[in-house]
């Protein structure tokens, strides 16, 4: 009930500053025994600043009211629980595959915004708020929360200080949700006919259909030109250097494909794009994030090996750190690349193979199959499959077949915010 008063007549940064719940201190010298479980436990009890609190309580209820009111764009797949960095490339796989369905050349223009969380503008941030239908009370806690923030620099006898009201505040865990009411506004921009964006978190894809080149180009143009307008009300800026075009098409690989520019600066043409940290290929193979992982691990391999000679790691060491880091780097976002290709296992298998002939210093002859059972670790092709499985199960709800066992999809507990 104190608690409850003083939140009323106070703002959080008052709070903060009269140390309302400064220490939370336990006296357990009473408590005797020796190695006491109980003793020990009480002694890690730490102080939990109320700012803190009051920055996490809300920030934490008004994710829960945009999730369960449907506020966050749907092509939002970052900071939003149940949503991944696999399920964007999916998605943008897919709108691939239906341009081509359809008989239409496709590109994915990726964008970055420049330095964004120290350029999240307070005023938007409380408007989207306010048009959100954000509850009342949460709005004047998170609107105390950033007013009347202030810098000061002090130089021998001199000091200044000056306030602002942009930048998520330092130290603070709202800094996604800032963002997220920030950057909603892009994907919520009415793009001409065939256009859509793809954010995940700071990180925007804007993908465009149609049946000609020169058609792509003109609603490219117009919609980056709107992305631009939004840039300018929503003071964040672009990293133009970091603009890339990737194009699609409709039968495959584009002989001739055309030239974009985004605010008078010409936009870079790639082959291949790296999106969310998976190589994406005009092929959509998944060649290209393969020889980009394979050169990753023999590097890595190359260091083990010095320190196993150096230091004498054994067999063991390599298996555990192989099972630990190494698989993971093989096995990463597998569901958005893995199609099990007979030339996919080819060359996952002979970048596993490097690093199991380091793990039990068999001959160089020793076959791949030998090797996998000799070290007891699984193929690297079917950790892939088991992956992919197990996101079908988890996020399509989709029936799927695993080493000859069918499982259902349709008996998956789906994601509800709670």
């Amino acid at each position: 009930m104190l608690f409850h008063k003083q939140t009323e007549k106070l703002s959080p940064r008052q709070i903060n500053h009269l140390n309302f719940i400064a220490q939370f201190t336990v006296d357990i010298k009473h408590i005797s025994g020796k190695d006491n479980v109980v003793a020990d436990a009480l002694s890690r009890i730490e102080s939990i600043s109320t700012w803190k609190i009051l920055n996490r309580l809300p920030t934490q209820r008004i994710f829960h009211h945009l999730l369960s009111t449907g506020r966050i764009n749907q092509n939002q797949f970052g900071f939003t629980p149940g949503r991944s960095a696999p399920e964007a490339i999916i998605q943008l796989k897919n709108w691939i595959s239906m341009a081509r369905d359809q008989g239409k050349h496709s590109v994915i223009i990726s964008l970055d915004v420049q330095s964004a969380f120290i350029r999240v503008w307070w005023p938007l941030v409380l408007h989207n708020l306010k048009r959100m239908d954000c509850p009342k009370n949460l709005f004047g806690l998170t609107a105390s929360f950033l007013d009347n923030r202030s810098i000061s620099l002090q130089y021998g006898e001199n000091s200044i200080s000056k306030n602002y009201t942009i930048g998520c505040p330092q130290g603070s865990n709202s800094g996604p949700l800032l963002w997220l009411l920030v950057i909603n506004d892009a994907l919520e921009i009415d793009f001409p006919t065939d256009v859509r964006l793809l954010a995940y978190a700071d990180d925007l894809y804007l993908f465009v259909v149609a049946t000609g080149k020169h058609t792509i180009k003109s609603r490219a143009t117009e919609a980056l030109e709107m992305l631009n307008n939004w840039s300018h009300k929503a003071r964040v800026q672009f990293a133009h250097e970091k603009t890339q075009l990737i194009p699609f098409g409709k039968k495959g690989r584009q002989k001739h494909p055309l030239y974009c520019s985004f605010a008078g600066r010409s936009i870079k043409l790639a082959r291949q794009m790296k999106i969310l940290g998976v190589v994406l290929d005009d092929g959509l193979n998944g060649k290209a994030h393969l020889n980009l992982i394979g050169d990753k691990i023999l590097k890595i391999l190359n260091r083990l090996t010095v320190a196993k000679s150096n230091t004498g790691l054994s067999g063991r060491v390599l298996k555990a750190l192989y099972k630990s880091a190494l698989e993971r780097i093989l096995v990463y976002a597998a569901p958005a690349r893995w199609t099990g290709t007979v030339k996919q296992i080819d060359k996952i298998n002979s970048i596993q193979r490097q690093v199991l002939l380091a793990i039990t210093g068999a001959f160089l002859t020793t076959s791949t199959a030998a090797l996998q059972v000799i070290s007891g670790v699984e193929p690297a092709d079917l950790v892939c499959e088991l992956e992919s499985a197990v996101y079908m199960l988890k996020h399509a709800f989709t029936n799927v077949q695993f080493l000859g066992v069918d499982l259902d999809g349709q008996t998956m507990e789906k994601y509800v915010p709670t």
